[in-house]
Parts: structure tokens; C-alpha cells; sequence
């Protein structure tokens, strides 16, 4: 810690050199010796410079000179008051306008928001109520359209299967004439038969037309009483509607076609395969074979039974044909 008589022994030094200082210059809060008075005059001519001794020296703030020519020289006090009233001028600005405006512009954009939304409430509940009333409405046409599919298939089905029962019966008896018929009176019953023969084609009419793909048609099986199995010259049998829709397809195992086709009780496809001798039947679209006629024996034309039993017509090399 300094003592008095450290304080006394301090010497202060000239600001512009080691020298101790003899003099103080007020204008610019210089301490000077005697030597670098007139080196401080010529290093600052432009200024007055106030040279006393140090002991009457005057403690000033001195601001440096401004190099600039041709400031404007205002009154801190002056600028301070503007400043303020510029202050206060924008804030009554922002409280008066400013920040109205914007509240409003907010005010808006929450009404417009209310009323979007709204409206997207009112398209998406009016867009529930015409898918509603627009499935009600495709549900009566296709309900429409079955039920009249259902009578006409069934009505036109109908009419061919007891058509088809005329024709076997009929068939039937003139397999039976020609059983019986002797060589000596072949021409008696030739004539006979051409005769029954007429009068049976007398009876056949067209009483549906139901398009399919097929250039020759050989053979039909009814499903219910809308739907028919059919097949032509090809390995393919062909499930359509009375409309001539298909359906669904079956790509038999034979060779070149099948021999005949029927459908079981229980609504199971069989066909005839007179290549390899055998009667399959379809399962979960995939052919098992049923029957194996025996050698010699080619199997043809199939008719399923109510009571479940499969009629095969079969035929040999002498043509000998039997059920």
C-alpha cells in the first residue's frame, strides 16, 4: 500500500516524452514540459491551446475535432427532443392505424376460415348424402336387371330342356325302329324313318338365340336356369349366359375334344374323353378322371341322372353303340 511519502515522491511524466511535466494544456488535457510545448503547438496549429502551469490546470472532456468540412452542428439536446417526438409520433402511427389494420386483416382471415370450413362441412355431408341415394339407386337398377336376367334365363332354359326331353324320346323311339328294322323291308322302313324324320323337324323352333364364340357348336349342358356349358370343335368348354356372357372356362385333358359333356346333381362339369377312353370330371378347376371304359370301347355322349348316376354312351370298332 502507498504511504504519504510514496505519494509525495511520484513524479508525473509529460505525455509526449520521459521528461517530468511542468505544464498542462486545458484545450486538450495534455501534460507538457517545458521542452515539447512548441512540438505540441506545431503538431495542432489549427487549435488555441490554453498553456498553464500544472498546478492550475482545468479537468475538461474534450472531444476530438471532427475532419469533416461542412457538418450541420446540432444541439445534443435538440436531437434527443426529436428523437423523441419521432417516437412518439410512430407510436400513436402503430396504435392508431397500424395495428387496426392488421387486427381487421386478423379478423378477417378468422371469419373466411369459419366460413371455408363450413362450407367443406356442407360438401362433404351433401357428398354423403348423394353417394347414399346414387348407390340406392345403381342397387335397384342391377337388383332390376337380375331379376329380369333370372326370368328370361329361366323361362328360355326351360323351354330348351323340355324341347331336348321331345327330341330324346323321340330319338329314342327311332333308335328303337331302326333296332328292329330287317334287311328285307330296309326300304319300307327307310321310308318310314325319313318320314318320322319330318315330322319331327315339323316340331323343332327357335325359341332362343344366345350368342357365343364358337364356329360349331357341339354339344350343351344346363346349369340352373340361366347358364349352359358349351363346347366346339377345341379342347375348351365354355360356361355362358343366356345373354351369350361368359362366365367361366374349363381347358379339358383332351386331345382334340371332347366327346360329350353333362352336369352332375350337385352342378360338377363331366366330359368325355374318346382318345384316352376315360369320363372326368372337374373339381376346384382341375380334371379327375371317373371312368376308364374298357379297351376297345370309346366312350361319346354322357347324361347325369337325378339320382346321381352318369348314362356313357359308348361305342366299338363293329360301331356297336350301348348305354
Amino acid at each position: 500500500m502507498a504511504t504519504s511519502t510514496s505519494w509525495a515522491q511520484d513524479v508525473i511524466i509529460c505525455d509526449l516524452c520521459d521528461k517530468p511535466t511542468q505544464q498542462f494544456c486545458n484545450s486538450c488535457q495534455v501534460s507538457l514540459c517545458d521542452t515539447c510545448i512548441k512540438k505540441h503547438r506545431d503538431e495542432f496549429k489549427s487549435l488555441i491551446h490554453e498553456i498553464v502551469p500544472f498546478l492550475e490546470r482545468k479537468i475538461q472532456l474534450v472531444f476530438p475535432e471532427c475532419p469533416h468540412k461542412g457538418h450541420d452542428v446540432e444541439e445534443l439536446t435538440e436531437i434527443h427532443e426529436n428523437k423523441v417526438r419521432k417516437i412518439k409520433s410512430d407510436t400513436e402511427e402503430i396504435k392508431a392505424n397500424i395495428i387496426p389494420k392488421y387486427q381487421n386483416e386478423d379478423q378477417n382471415i378468422v371469419n373466411t376460415i369459419s366460413k371455408t370450413k363450413s362450407k367443406i362441412d356442407h360438401i362433404g355431408r351433401e357428398s354423403k348424402r348423394l353417394r347414399k341415394l346414387w348407390h340406392q339407386e345403381v342397387d335397384n337398377i342391377f337388383d332390376k336387371i337380375d331379376s329380369l336376367s333370372q326370368s328370361l334365363g329361366e323361362e328360355n332354359l326351360n323351354a330348351l330342356q323340355d324341347k331336348g326331353k321331345e327330341l330324346s324320346i323321340e330319338i329314342g323311339g327311332f333308335r328303337a325302329t331302326l333296332k328292329h328294322m330287317s334287311q328285307p323291308n330296309l326300304s319300307t322302313d327307310v321310308s318310314r324313318l325319313a318320314t318320322g324324320i319330318g315330322k319331327l323337324m315339323d316340331k323343332v323352333g327357335v325359341i332362343a338365340t344366345i350368342p357365343t364364340t364358337y364356329s360349331s357348336l357341339f354339344g350343351v349342358a344346363c346349369v340352373g336356369g340361366a347358364e349352359a356349358w358349351i363346347y366346339g370343335n377345341n379342347k375348351t368348354i365354355t360356361r355362358i349366359d343366356i345373354y351369350g356372357s361368359v362366365k367361366d372356362t374349363v381347358k379339358t385333358t383332351c386331345q382334340y375334344r371332347p366327346g360329350g359333356i353333362s352336369v352332375t346333381r350337385g352342378r360338377e362339369l363331366v366330359y368325355s374323353d374318346y382318345v384316352s377312353r376315360t369320363v372326368n370330371i372337374v373339381r376346384d378347376e382341375k380334371s379327375e378322371i371317373l371312368i376308364t371304359t374298357p379297351r376297345g370301347w370309346t366312350p361319346r355322349r354322357l347324361s347325369c341322372t337325378r339320382s346321381g348316376d352318369i348314362l356313357v354312351q359308348v361305342y366299338n370298332c363293329h360301331h356297336s353303340y350301348h348305354l
